[in-house]
């Protein structure tokens, strides 16, 4: 037996009469980094995600937070290429004293010592480290270095 009347558009699935079933609203789009965390914005930056999990405490987090920031200073006054100044606010923009930028970093710096590699790789480059031993004593340092 053949098939009677004109054949279907292919618009999607349809009801036994023939009526179109509505389509389903496509699933929001889930931000990987953000999975357990909702929408508190500490957890856009691993460094604010540690702060969520309980790895650092709010005076470390503060303080690579503040580290953050005058790496991003830093970073805008010496004129290097960065990733980080697309994530920089309207108020970091440089202010004319380049200098005082500079010499506030190598100071922040220069008081880490060796432990400024964990540091810029979690602030400055975003990314997780697997042993968080000097990474707490390096925020640590910098809480007694900006007086958090």
């Amino acid at each position: 037996m053949s098939w009677r009347g004109r054949k279907r558009d292919a618009l999607g699935e349809r009801y036994a009469c023939g009526k179109l079933k509505p389509k389903k609203a496509p699933a929001p789009p889930t931000q990987p980094h953000r999975k357990g965390y909702g929408s508190d914005p500490l957890a856009e930056t691993q460094h604010g995600r540690y702060r969520l999990d309980g790895a650092i405490t709010q005076r470390q987090w503060l303080a690579g937070a503040f580290y953050g920031r005058s790496l991003i200073r830093y970073r805008i006054a010496t004129g290097s290429p960065d990733s980080l100044r697309s994530r920089s606010d309207s108020w970091l923009e440089p202010s004319g004293d380049d200098a005082r930028h500079i010499d506030e970093h190598e100071a922040a710096r220069t008081a880490l010592g060796r432990l400024t590699v964990d540091i810029e790789w979690v602030v400055g480059q975003d990314a997780m480290l697997a042993d968080l031993t000097a990474y707490r004593d390096g925020l640590t340092i910098l809480a007694r270095f900006y007086g958090v």
